[in-house]
């Protein structure tokens, strides 16, 4: 049988080969290569004692940070509903103001627009045919 066939033979009965005193030596050379970089890259992942607790002082502070940020926005917040709050009222306060001011206003306008109705109702009954001076009924409101 030739080497090649013997490999085929062993690989149908799924043996492994045997191998040669260079071929596992340089196997056994390899995977102690393999573990020793093992090793390096997980010490290298470890961090000190004091560059954890750099990293949790970070973290800590940077939590810290966010929740004072945005408990001054809570205070913020707050601030501006108090504050449209209270404009609102004071708008509200401005209107109603102004609507008293226009009604008492008009009151008087309609009062006199009655009276000078009134007025014009008495002159056409009478009717002398001579002019009539009628009142101005805003001379009254320009004093007020």
């Amino acid at each position: 049988m030739t080497p090649d066939e013997l490999k085929q033979f062993f690989r149908d009965l799924e043996i492994p080969p045997r191998e040669n005193r260079l071929d596992n030596s340089r196997r056994e050379a390899r995977e102690q290569e393999e573990r020793r970089f093992a090793c390096e890259r997980e010490k290298s992942r470890n961090l000190t004692d004091s560059e954890m607790q750099r990293w949790r002082d970070y973290f800590h502070e940077l939590i810290a940070s966010e929740r004072a940020a945005t408990a001054k926005l809570g205070e913020r917040n707050f601030q501006r509903e108090v504050m449209a709050r209270a404009l609102g009222e004071i708008q509200q306060e401005i209107e109603d103001r102004n609507k008293q001011a226009i009604d008492t206003a008009l009151a008087g306008v309609r009062a006199s627009i009655e009276a000078l109705s009134q007025e014009i109702t008495k002159r056409e009954t009478i009717d002398t045919g001579a002019i009539v001076e009628l009142p101005n009924p805003l001379a009254r409101h320009d004093a007020a």
